[in-house]
This record gives C-alpha cells, sequence and structure tokens, in this order.
C-alpha cells in the first residue's frame, strides 16, 4: 500500500507487485543510514 497506507494513493499501484511476489522496498529508519543516502533537506520555518 506505500507509505499512506490508503489503496487509492497512487504509490500503491508501484508497492503491489513486489507484494504479490512476498518482497518490500527496504525503509531506512536508523539515523546513520537515513544520513549516507540523504540526497537534499527541506527546512520549513515559521513565518515572523
Amino acid at each position: 500500500m506505500g507509505q499512506s497506507g490508503f489503496w487509492g494513493d497512487w504509490h500503491c499501484a508501484d508497492q503491489a507487485e513486489l507484494h504479490a511476489q512476498g518482497h518490500h522496498r527496504s525503509q531506512r529508519l536508523a539515523e546513520a543510514d537515513v544520513a549516507m543516502h540523504t540526497r537534499s533537506k527541506l527546512s520549513l520555518q515559521p513565518e515572523r
């Protein structure tokens, strides 16, 4: 179902075939792993 958890989400289809075959895409959860694979960052600041 992708990250959203909603069947109608457009990411659902890109995960369906892997799921049907019993596979999945790895999730980067460890801080060091995320840092190693980060390509860019977006920082949002409240308007003052």
